[in-house]
């Protein structure tokens, strides 16, 4: 795919699921609400994302507030969505259930609608991560030159249908992000970082290199084809426990 090609898959993509989003909101709003319940977080605000936090506020939303809170959340992809003051480099989440009663017919007509807009969020995804062929420091002013302001997170998140839960709790999960990479891809990425030493004090520079230079050492005794795992953990994530 070229660089025109990928430009207008992106914007037939995310034009076809802001479209199927709204439609999805009007049809949930039109069913009868049986119970919902979301937890609100505190938002990050623009320079303190590296902030030490000691306490997160928790507030939860029930009924129609709720009801409202969540059908309006999921058509909020874009930072101006929010306030000024909103930093659009931290995730913004809202957990919870929204439960309608529906025949079967509606139930139906909603699993379909949910399939198709999360086929079209994991088209985006693609097309930004795979298909645009960038870096993941590229990425974000690729995105924000052809969709300014969008909250990828968000984009990217996948709605989840259930049937008759019994409860909608709060919770924390920890996490990890596993990205598996060929021998090349590492050697590249370290050869990178010995050039990176950028903000790295004088005294700590030579120890940095010694340690890349072993890894890459170490790396380039593997066979060709070896394939290779990163496993990091990502901040912990707010969720709601069905």
């Amino acid at each position: 795919m070229d660089h025109y090609q990928l430009i207008a898959a992106l914007h037939d993509t995310f034009s076809s699921l802001e479209q199927q989003l709204a439609e999805f909101r009007q049809r949930l709003a039109s069913l009868t609400l049986l119970n919902a319940r979301v937890f609100t977080l505190p938002t990050v605000e623009k320079g303190k994302e590296h902030d030490p936090i000691t306490q997160i506020p928790v507030t939860a939303l029930q009924s129609e507030a709720a009801c409202e809170a969540g059908l309006a959340h999921f058509q909020r992809l874009f930072i101006h969505h929010y306030a000024e003051t909103v930093s659009s480099k931290a995730a913004i989440r809202l957990p919870g259930a929204l439960c309608f009663l529906v025949s079967e017919a509606e139930c139906e007509h909603i699993r379909h609608a949910v399939e198709a807009i999360n086929t079209l969020k994991a088209k985006l995804e693609q097309l930004i991560t795979r298909e645009s062929g960038l870096a993941t420091e590229q990425r974000f002013e690729f995105v924000h030159a052809h969709l300014p302001g969008l909250i990828t997170l968000s984009a990217y998140r996948s709605l989840t249908l259930l049937t008759e839960p019994d409860t909608v709790r709060f919770g924390w999960a920890n996490k990890h992000v596993v990205n598996t990479l060929t021998r090349e891809a590492v050697l590249e990425k370290l050869e990178k970082s010995l050039q990176a030493t950028r903000g790295i004090s004088s005294t700590e520079k030579a120890t940095w290199h010694a340690r890349v230079t072993q890894e890459l050492i170490d790396i380039k005794k593997l066979p060709q084809d070896a394939v290779l795992k990163i496993k990091r953990p990502v901040k912990v994530q707010p969720i709601a426990r069905v």
